[in-house]
């Protein structure tokens, strides 16, 4: 049994372009599926507060703050397509190095961590 392991799905959300923005939800919320399929417990910040940035008057970087500080408690983090070119997730993916939190970019890489939290 795998839900034992937390693993934090990190990807695009912020675009001007609401349509794009929308994809990005979407294929996160895919991939969490999917993950909670194969047996994993998965925080998806995009479906934890999606349109928040719309609904509250919390700030970008208190949200980013706030991710990090769930991060911290997560056993992997896997980034989706796109990962580069976003701001939030580069922050991410330098607080995992910091941390020794793995960082996964692609399933096959994900079962190889999982296999290393095993031992």
């Amino acid at each position: 049994m795998k839900r034992h392991i937390l693993i934090y799905v990190a990807g695009p959300y912020s675009s001007n372009n609401l349509t794009v923005r929308d994809n990005y939800i979407a294929n996160a919320e895919r991939v969490s599926a999917r993950l909670w399929e194969l047996g994993f417990a998965v925080l998806c910040p995009h479906l934890n507060s999606r349109n928040f940035e719309r609904i509250t008057k919390v700030g970008y970087n208190e949200f980013i703050e706030g991710y990090l500080t769930i991060l911290r408690r997560c056993d992997i983090a896997i980034f989706l397509p796109g990962w580069q070119k976003s701001a939030g997730c580069l922050r991410e993916l330098s607080f995992c190095k910091s941390r020794k939190i793995p960082a996964v970019f692609n399933f096959a890489e994900l079962w190889k961590e999982v296999k290393n939290l095993a031992n």
